[in-house]
Formats: C-alpha cells, sequence, structure tokens
C-alpha cells in the first residue's frame, strides 16, 4: 500500500531541505534527455513496488526477469509542448538487456498501467518514469542507458541511479529545481540524510 506524506510532514521537510540549500541554483544536477531534463533517479531491490502499479493488463507478457529484480524511477521535467509515454523510453544495461517503461505517474500521484500517456503537459509538473530492472552484478555501478523507442539511431543517455535500501520512492517535490541526477556522492548522501536520517545505499557506486 502506498504510503502518503502528509501536508504538514511535507512542509516541515521542504522547509528543512530549502532553508540551507545543499544544491546551488548555478549549479545544474540535471541530466538532458529528449522530452527534457531528469532530475533524479532511485532504484528500489525487490518486486515489491509492483504492487503500487494499478490496472496492470492481465494479459501483458510475463517478465523475463526473475532474479535480482528491482524497479527504477527517473523523475523528469518536460521541455514545454513535450509529452511522454511509456513506450516512448526503455533502458538498458551493460549487457544490452532492455527493461521497458511499466508505468509513470504525475507528481506524487500513483502509477497507474492504463494511464500511458500523458501530453501538453505543464512545464512544472514532475512525471516519473518507472521501469522493472535487473540489478547489475555486485561491484558494478548502478547505471542504465535511456533509450529513446521512436528514432532508431537516437544516441542513448547514461543515467547514474541511487539505490534506496527499505525506503518507497522519494516524493518528486522534494528533489530541487536543478536535480541530483549527477551531483557528487556527498551531496546526495546529505539530500538523503535531510529526509531519511540515513544516506542511501552505497552512494559512492552510482559514479563510473
Amino acid at each position: 500500500m502506498k504510503k502518503h506524506i502528509s501536508p504538514a510532514i511535507m512542509a516541515a521537510i521542504l522547509s528543512l531541505l530549502f532553508s540551507t540549500p545543499l544544491f546551488s541554483e548555478d549549479e545544474d544536477f540535471s541530466i538532458r534527455f529528449r522530452s527534457g531534463r531528469i532530475i533524479a533517479a532511485e532504484l528500489i531491490p525487490g518486486d515489491s513496488t509492483a504492487t503500487q502499479i494499478r490496472n496492470v493488463n492481465p494479459h501483458q507478457p510475463t517478465s523475463r526477469i526473475t532474479a535480482d529484480v528491482a524497479y527504477a524511477g527517473m523523475v523528469v521535467i518536460l521541455d514545454p509542448g513535450r509529452s511522454v509515454s511509456i513506450y516512448d523510453y526503455e533502458l538498458k544495461d551493460a549487457n544490452g538487456q532492455s527493461f521497458p517503461c511499466v508505468a509513470v505517474k504525475e507528481k506524487d500521484g500513483v502509477f497507474d498501467a492504463s494511464k500511458w500517456l500523458y501530453e501538453n503537459a505543464p512545464q512544472a509538473n514532475r512525471y516519473t518514469l518507472l521501469f522493472r530492472v535487473q540489478l547489475p552484478p555486485p561491484n558494478k555501478p548502478f547505471r542504465y542507458d535511456l533509450v529513446f523507442n521512436l528514432l532508431k539511431g537516437a544516441a542513448p543517455v547514461s543515467v547514474p541511479f541511487v539505490r534506496l535500501k527499505d525506503k518507497p520512492l522519494t516524493n518528486p517535490a522534494l528533489f530541487p529545481e536543478t536535480g541530483i541526477a549527477l551531483a557528487s556522492a556527498e551531496q546526495i548522501r546529505d539530500f538523503y540524510a535531510k529526509i531519511y536520517n540515513t544516506a542511501p545505499d552505497k552512494p559512492e557506486e552510482k559514479k563510473q
């Protein structure tokens, strides 16, 4: 069951985060991709996130991933006039294995597999693309290539992920406008420490 943060707690967290900013507005830690900017990317080991996806098609082909399952959530801000759907992008690991997008949610909403397209999106909105992936081998970076499916030969975008331990995907509103995707391990550790009073699992592994 999805756990919601109450408005009062959210306000307190936001106040704490932005009263002493960890990220300068002059530094952009987001990653450009075809539809806009990736401001954060998180990885949750296990298959429990599947229970948070509503209206899954019962006739959908069974995933071939049965071991080292994880869910990768990528928070994006779209450029003006852009749209996003579950068919636009997929992730690929270092071995070339592909992982399709399984759901998209708007802001801190719910993942609904039947809502496959968001178009004419307000620029301020944040969207989370969700992928069911296989974890990288031990001692390898938590990194996947983002591939645009609608243009053959388009260059992939390398995306580092932060692996969360025993935590849900972070509320998209908590990420700074400048993003944290390319921030240093220390900055990322401090960011999560302010939210959860703990650091993400081995953040230094997100570097190549």
